[in-house]
């Protein structure tokens, strides 16, 4: 007699897509979790009010600083964005928000698109050096990929900025945003597109990258 015991038999794909499912919706509460909607008014105002002061700190910059920022951009990446960043603290004043954050290690800080994927090497959304704000609320990082912008229209690099510090969620959308850097100027990600753009962009299954103009632009938390 056979024994049909060793024979295990394989899933079908409706019962992966279950799990799979399952997964997902467990997902999505602990994000409801871990940043509950009373958070949500407060991180908007910060983020408004941190844009506000990162585009300020850019502007002491430019006008008294410009000499060393040029001399900056010829260092190599790594050291480039440190010693850029250090320029932004030096003017990055956030006294009077409120925050609970306290400062922690950044060594092993990671953040994601809102749909939960991981944000790839070698892509200007990817950030290797962050710090601290001055007040020690929110954190900032910087990528600046471009040394050779300065006096043109390209895109010099981008500035992410995480809300609560290192405290989760770490995604796009919900805790973390960022500005593309110019020349001249600093611009939320999603400057240029209309409400419905950033709309589509600022949902669950998505990158949430644009939410940073969305918010700005009266948009609701993501559905």
């Amino acid at each position: 007699m056979k024994n049909n015991l060793s024979k295990k038999p394989a899933f079908s794909f409706a019962e992966i897509a279950v799990v799979v499912f399952l997964f997902f919706a467990i997902g999505c509460m602990f994000l409801s979790k871990v940043f509950d909607i009373s958070q949500k008014s407060e991180v908007i105002y910060r983020w408004r009010h941190t844009l506000s002061n990162a585009k300020y700190s850019y502007e002491v910059i430019l006008l008294t600083e410009k000499k060393r920022l040029l001399d900056t951009l010829k260092l190599e990446r790594e050291v480039r964005n440190k010693e850029i960043l250090s320029m932004f603290k030096d003017t990055f004043n956030l006294d009077g928000i409120k925050s609970t954050t306290k400062k922690r290690s950044l060594k092993n800080y990671k953040y994601r698109f809102l749909n939960g994927l991981k944000v790839q090497k070698n892509t200007k959304y990817n950030i290797d050096y962050f710090d601290y704000s001055p007040n020690e609320q929110i954190i900032v990082g910087i990528n600046w990929f471009n040394p050779g912008c300065i006096g043109t229209e390209d895109l010099c690099g981008v500035m992410l900025f995480d809300m609560n510090g290192i405290d989760p969620p770490n995604r796009f959308g919900l805790d973390v945003f960022g500005v593309n850097i110019y020349d001249n100027r600093l611009e939320p990600f999603g400057t240029g597109l209309s409400y419905g753009q950033n709309e589509k962009n600022c949902r669950r299954l998505e990158t949430g990258v644009t939410c940073s103009k969305f918010y700005l632009m009266g948009g609701q938390f993501f559905k």
